[in-house]
């Protein structure tokens, strides 16, 4: 994982964040989680995260050096607020931009600042901002309705966002459950720290739990860098995390079945998670899936942190074939 991202103040976003009143911490609701990134190398380097060969690094130039698959692809910005990350992603040449949030003042900001952008950039460009509670969007659906390629076809979609700390992971479970990886390439996710933690651990770590094996379950999943609190406004109490998801060359590891019964199982076993998996099955009456699991060799003696993704995805296949 490369090294923090420090403070580098994008003077234009501070412009737009006191024009849109954000500056002041009165600004910001909290009970959206509302923490508005100022960094312009910081929202750089997440732009450039979505090229999945690298990892965000800056290089001296200041022209764009992203690849055409990205600058022609479709970007969905989950949580845009006032436009940081919008802002990185059009001067990076991206021009097919979903701008998603769920602040209705920052969205009629986004509208009015978006009707400029065809007198100010070379080329203009498609922003469409959409005034929505991220957490129910249906991002299959607005690919799909987009004309984005499905897997097959070279799915050109991509997927960006500051995610809001008191959402993230239900955010991230909405897109881990939906069939968006067919149409999108990479997703691009900032949470924090200890949430990114826990989605790159392995079984042998003290993060590994749920969301590590349902995460790994559809993507690849790799820490990027760290966020410093001095990057936003306000400045919030934790280190943030930048982290990337590709889906698997070759294909869907688990089928949407399948991936349901894992996520039924670790919902019930890690809910217990210091209890024998054992003692948790006959707890809850589920003697049947125990037989599964010991059908296909899972030591049900061990407790749910023990077990890796292989095995989980396993014994839900043979839960799948009993049923």
């Amino acid at each position: 994982m490369d090294k923090d991202a420090g403070e580098k103040p994008d003077e234009d976003m501070i412009a737009v964040l006191r024009e849109a009143g954000l500056l002041r911490t009165s600004g910001a609701q909290k009970g959206r989680g509302q923490n508005f990134l100022k960094d312009r190398d910081c929202a750089q380097r997440i732009v450039r995260c979505c090229e999945t060969g690298g990892k965000g690094k800056l290089s001296s130039s200041l022209s764009p050096s992203l690849s055409p698959s990205l600058s022609s692809s479709l970007v969905v910005e989950i949580g845009a607020g006032a436009g940081a990350l919008t802002r990185a992603l059009l001067r990076e040449g991206v021009r097919r931009i979903v701008a998603i949030e769920s602040d209705p003042r920052l969205a009629e900001f986004l509208r009015r600042w978006g009707k400029n952008l065809n007198e100010t950039l070379e080329g203009g460009s498609d922003l469409e901002v959409i005034e929505a509670d991220a957490r129910r969007v249906d991002y299959a659906e607005l690919f799909e309705q987009r004309g984005c390629r499905a897997e097959g076809e070279g799915g050109d979609g991509v997927i960006v966002g500051n995610l809001p700390y008191s959402m993230g992971t239900v955010i991230l479970r909405r897109l881990l459950e939906g069939e968006v990886r067919k149409r999108c390439r990479v997703m691009v996710l900032m949470f924090q720290r200890e949430v990114a933690a826990r989605l790159v651990a392995g079984v042998s770590d003290v993060a590994y739990g749920r969301l590590s094996i349902l995460a790994g379950l559809r993507y690849r999943v790799e820490r990027c860098f760290d966020v410093a609190p001095c990057c936003f406004v306000p400045a919030p109490r934790v280190v943030s995390c930048v982290v990337r998801f590709v889906p698997y060359e070759g294909g869907d590891v688990a089928t949407v079945e399948e991936y349901g019964t894992v996520a039924e199982m670790t919902g019930l076993l890690f809910s217990h998670r210091r209890k024998k998996m054992s003692t948790v099955l006959r707890m809850a009456g589920r003697e049947d899936w125990g037989r599964c699991g010991e059908a296909v060799e899972v030591d049900l003696s061990r407790r749910a942190g023990e077990v890796g993704r292989e095995e989980w995805l396993r014994w839900a296949k043979a839960v799948r074939q009993k049923q």
